[in-house]
C-alpha cells in the first residue's frame, strides 16, 4: 500500500477511535457536539458514526429536548455490543462471569466441578462454557475471549501456570486448560483478576494493595492503576510472608505463612464449612467464632502494617472474607494496624472492597474489555 494512503487509514482509524472513546466517557452525544468537542468536520463524524454504527457498536438514544427546530439525536455505545467471560478455576468449583463493555456483571454462574489435570475435565469445562455463552444475549462472533483465573502464577505471556501447587498445575499449558473452550483465552492469576475488577470500578486508585482473603489468600500490587507483576511475575505473594517464624505448616513447604493463619476456611470450619454462617455466629456471640476472630484480626493486622510499611499505599481487602467486612470489623482491624505502625495513628488507608459480584471472573473477563477499548 503507498505510503500516502497508509497514512490516510491510520487517521481514519484515529478518528473512529477518538469519536468512540468520546462517545464511552461522555456519551449520549449528537454528533454536532461530538464535532464541537473533537474539532472535527461533520462529514467525518457522520461517516465514522456509520462506520461504527455497522459493526454495532452505537445505539440511538433518542430526541434531545429542544424548544425549536428539529430536535438532535443522541447516540450512545451500544453496551452490549461486545461481551467477555471469565471463568474461576478451583479445587472444587468453576465459576463464571459474563461482562459488558461498561464491565457490568450480566450472568454468573458456578459449577461444582472437581478440578484434575485431564482431558475429561478441560472438555467438560469446554462444553459448560459454550452453555455458559448460549444463553447470553449476544451472538458467540460478539463475545471477545475467555480470560481464565487460576490459583497459580502465570507466565507474563498468559499461556502456563509457572507455579501451581494449590492445583497441581504447575507447567499446565493453556493450550491444554483451553482444549474444548470456543472461544480465544487467556491465563491469569486469581487475585491479579480481582484486583482488576477492583480498579476497573475503582478509576480514583493510582496505588494500591490488594489483598484477597478466599480460602486461598492472594495479592496484587498496584501502581499507576496498573498490576505491577515483578521480575519473575510473582510480586504480590503477600501470602507466603512470614507472620510466625516455626508457626504452622503452608501448603508451600514452609512454615508461619500468612496463609496459614488467614484463609478464609480456617474460620468457616468452626460453622460447618460457611463463611456465612461463621459471621452470623460471631454476631450473635459464639465464643469459638470469636476466639477465632480475634486470632484471624491479629495476624491479618500483621500483614496489613507490613504492607503499609513497604508500599505506603491504600490496602483493600477482597475476596470472600472481604466480603463480610462491616463497618465494625474494618475499624477493628484499622485499631490493631494502627497500635502496630511506626509512624501513624489510625489506618484510614485500609477499606473492604467495592466489586463484590464474582470479581475473579469479572476481572479475567474485563482484560479482553479492555484490550477491546484500546484497539477500536
Amino acid at each position: 500500500m503507498p505510503e500516502r494512503n497508509l497514512g490516510r487509514v491510520e487517521i481514519k482509524k484515529v478518528n473512529r477511535s477518538r469519536i468512540y472513546r468520546l462517545l464511552y466517557e461522555k456519551g449520549p452525544l449528537p454528533k454536532q457536539a461530538i464535532s464541537l468537542e473533537l474539532q472535527m468536520s461533520l462529514p467525518t463524524v457522520s461517516q465514522n458514526l456509520k462506520e461504527l454504527g455497522d459493526l454495532g457498536l452505537l445505539e440511538d438514544r433518542g430526541a434531545l429536548p429542544s424548544e425549536v427546530g428539529r430536535r438532535a439525536r443522541a447516540i450512545g455505545c451500544a453496551e452490549e455490543a461486545r461481551l467477555a467471560i471469565g471463568l474461576e478455576l478451583t479445587q472444587h468449583h468453576v465459576s463464571m462471569a459474563a461482562v459488558n463493555l461498561r464491565g457490568r456483571v450480566l450472568d454468573s454462574r458456578r459449577f461444582r466441578l472437581r478440578y484434575a489435570r485431564e482431558d475429561a475435565y478441560y472438555q467438560e469445562l469446554g462444553r459448560l462454557t459454550a452453555e455458559f455463552a448460549a444463553g447470553l444475549p449476544v451472538p458467540e462472533e460478539r463475545i471477545l475471549g475467555v480470560g481464565i483465573a487460576v490459583q497459580g502464577l502465570v507466565t507474563p505471556d498468559g499461556q502456563s501456570i509457572s507455579y501451581g501447587k494449590i492445583l497441581d498445575s504447575t507447567g499446565e499449558t493453556l493450550e491444554h486448560i483451553g482444549q474444548a473452550i470456543p472461544f480465544p483465552c487467556v491465563l491469569c492469576h486469581d487475585a491479579a483478576a480481582a484486583a482488576f475488577a477492583e480498579l476497573w470500578i475503582s478509576p480514583e486508585v493510582e496505588s494500591a494493595f490488594y489483598l484477597s482473603l478466599s480460602n486461598h489468600l492472594g495479592g496484587a500490587y498496584v501502581e499507576n492503576h496498573r498490576i505491577f507483576a515483578g521480575m519473575n511475575n510473582r510480586a504480590g505473594r503477600i501470602e507466603h510472608t512470614t507472620v510466625s517464624p516455626q508457626g504452622r505448616p503452608c501448603y508451600c513447604g514452609q512454615q508461619g505463612c500468612l496463609e496459614a493463619y488467614c484463609a478464609a476456611h480456617l474460620l468457616a470450619g468452626s460453622a460447618g464449612g460457611s463463611l456465612e454462617d461463621f459471621f452470623t455466629l460471631l454476631a450473635e456471640g459464639g465464643r469459638e467464632q470469636a476466639a477465632l476472630w480475634e486470632e484471624y484480626l491479629d495476624y491479618l493486622a500483621i500483614a496489613v502494617n507490613n504492607i503499609r510499611m513497604l508500599f505506603d499505599c491504600d490496602v483493600i481487602l477482597g475476596g470472600h472474607v472481604g466480603e463480610y467486612l462491616t463497618k465494625g470489623h474494618l475499624e477493628a482491624l484499622r485499631r490493631r494496624v494502627s497500635a502496630r505502625s511506626s509512624f501513624e495513628t489510625g489506618a484510614g488507608y485500609l477499606r473492604a472492597c467495592r466489586f463484590r459480584s464474582f470479581p475473579i471472573p469479572a476481572g479475567a473477563a474485563l482484560q479482553y474489555v479492555e484490550a477491546f477499548l484500546r484497539e477500536i
